[in-house]
């Protein structure tokens, strides 16, 4: 069984563990160019792309470059710089190889990374974020996205984006997906531990983000909100990914020979 506690790493899957568990995946050069260490949401398991709310917790280890926790996009193994994809994660400082980072927003061919307070957005490495992002539409056929970037310390770490045209435009392209991990277009590893997963199909308010956030079981998020919660899983393991939802919204491994390693506390 392989067991880590210090974010990155590469290796074979390991057993589930009961307690507090977490995935772990590889830096970009921690895995061999064109290995996908990512799972995915396809099919009837995919959330459309608006309204959408993920709340997720995210532990980064330093590296270089271009960095993916998740994208919502069409799936076609192409980049397209327009309104079919959004993601929130790091972004090298500087770009395209530094190994400093800054919390984003990536959607539109661009990355917004200035807090709306004024806060400054590099990322702390060798800790947990709590985080969510809202994609809603909003007024005149624009989608706004929001993205906490850390509500362990503050509610008004925000980072906010509109873009023209509405997201629900885009909802049935031609091999949507929303994966966690990696992209399909680049090697763009999410370099770090995740876990703490909660999607819900519906753009909840910050209110309702931090009534979620901080609970300790599956069964509490169940609880707290039956009707949009679409999936989750704040415990997974390399092999339980599985939707505690009670939905059958199961995502599956990219490769299921390159899983994420196990990380408990």
């Amino acid at each position: 069984m392989v067991i880590s506690r210090a974010g990155g790493g590469y290796g074979p899957p390991a057993a589930a563990m009961a307690g507090t568990t977490g995935l772990v995946f590889p830096s970009n050069g921690g895995a061999p160019s064109g290995v996908k260490v990512a799972f995915k949401f396809t099919g009837a398991a995919l959330p459309d792309i608006t309204p959408i709310t993920l709340i997720w917790r995210v532990w980064i280890v330093q590296h270089a470059g271009y960095s993916t926790t998740f994208f919502h996009s069409t799936g076609d193994g192409t980049f397209d710089a327009d309104d079919t994809y959004f993601g929130c994660h790091p972004y090298p400082d500087p770009p395209p190889s530094g190994n400093n980072h800054k919390w984003e927003i990536s959607a539109g061919g661009g990355d917004e990374i200035t807090d709306v307070n004024g806060n400054n957005t590099t990322v702390e490495f060798g800790r947990w974020f709590t985080q969510a992002a809202v994609n809603r539409p909003g007024p005149s056929s624009n989608t706004t996205t929001d993205f906490y970037w850390d509500l362990s310390t503050s509610a008004n770490r925000l980072i906010t984006r509109t873009t023209q045209p509405n997201f629900a435009l885009f909802n049935s392209p031609n091999s949507p997906h929303l994966m966690f991990g990696d992209n399909l277009w680049a090697d763009e590893r999410l370099s770090g531990r995740l876990r703490g997963m909660q999607i819900y199909s519906d753009a909840l308010s910050l209110a309702q983000i931090q009534a979620r956030m901080d609970l300790a079981s599956d069964a509490a998020v169940v609880a707290a909100n039956p009707s949009s919660l679409f999936y989750c899983n704040l415990n997974p393991t390399p092999d339980d990914i599985s939707d505690k939802s009670g939905s059958g919204h199961n995502p599956s491994w990219h490769d299921s020979g390159n899983k994420a390693t196990l990380w408990t506390e």
